[in-house]
């Protein structure tokens, strides 16, 4: 879907900017196609890529491991600002 839309587009600013420059703007069929091809297999390689990691594991697994990151990051962050406070405290009292 989004490689037609962005032949589209190229195709509509092709046609603005040869008519406002008056420039003759040459397009290569096998560039766009080669183009489309190749955002097609990046956009379905990593939509596939991830899903197949994904549907390896236990769903019970995968979510226990999703939200130990969770709680990690968060905690990680709150023990950060602590140190940052802290620090801050300490440098105005001297």
């Amino acid at each position: 879907m989004g490689g037609i839309l962005g032949i589209g587009m190229g195709m509509i600013e092709r046609w603005c900017l040869a008519s406002f420059t008056k420039w003759p703007i040459l397009f290569s069929t096998t560039a766009i196609l080669l183009a489309f091809v190749f955002s097609g297999s990046v956009g379905v390689f990593f939509g596939f890529y991830p899903a197949r990691k994904a549907s390896l594991l236990n769903p019970i697994d995968a979510c226990v491991m999703s939200n130990a990151e969770v709680r990690h990051e968060t905690l990680d962050f709150r023990d950060r600002s602590r140190k940052k406070i802290a620090r801050a405290q300490h440098t105005t009292k001297a």
